[in-house]
C-alpha cells in the first residue's frame, strides 16, 4: 500500500515544476516564433534579389558573398541558386508553423491541466538563436 502512495506522490507536480516546465514550453514557443520571422524577412530579401536578378542580362557579373567569402559569379549561376534557396525557405516556413501551432495546443492543454500557471510567473528570457551564414549579391 505504502508503493502505491508513492507513486502517486511522485505524478503529482509540485508548483515549482509546473511553472518550470510551463517556462520550458513558452521558451521554446518564443524560440521557434523568433526563428519564423528572422526565415520569413530573408525570404522576402530572397523575393526581391530574384525580381531584380531577373531583369538583368544572365552573362552580367554579380558577386556573391558564401559563408564570408566574396565569389565573382553570373546572374545565370546565381538566380538558379537563390531560387533553390526561396524553395527551401518558403518549406522551412510551413514546416515551423506547423510546430507552432503544435506547441500551442500544447500550450493551451497545459494550462488547462494545470490552471494555476499565471502570466507572471513566466517572465522568459530570449534565448539566442545560432546565427546562419551571411550570403550577399553584388550586381556590377
Amino acid at each position: 500500500m505504502e508503493s502505491s502512495g508513492k507513486q502517486q506522490s511522485s505524478s503529482v507536480k509540485t508548483p515549482e515544476q509546473v511553472t518550470t516546465e510551463f517556462k520550458l514550453l513558452k521558451a521554446e514557443y518564443q524560440r521557434l516564433a523568433k526563428k519564423l520571422t528572422e526565415v520569413e524577412m530573408e525570404l522576402n530579401e530572397h523575393k526581391v534579389v530574384i525580381e531584380h536578378l531577373k531583369q538583368i542580362e544572365n552573362d552580367r557579373k554579380c558577386f556573391r558573398m558564401i559563408d564570408g567569402y566574396l565569389c565573382e559569379m553570373t546572374v545565370k549561376d546565381v538566380l538558379p541558386a537563390l531560387e533553390d534557396e526561396k524553395r527551401q525557405k518558403e518549406n522551412f516556413i510551413v514546416t515551423v508553423t506547423r510546430h507552432l501551432t503544435e506547441k500551442e495546443r500544447e500550450i493551451h492543454e497545459f494550462r488547462e491541466k494545470y490552471k494555476n500557471v499565471r502570466e507572471r510567473d513566466i517572465q522568459i528570457s530570449a534565448s539566442a538563436l545560432n546565427k546562419e551564414p551571411i550570403r550577399k549579391i553584388i550586381v556590377t
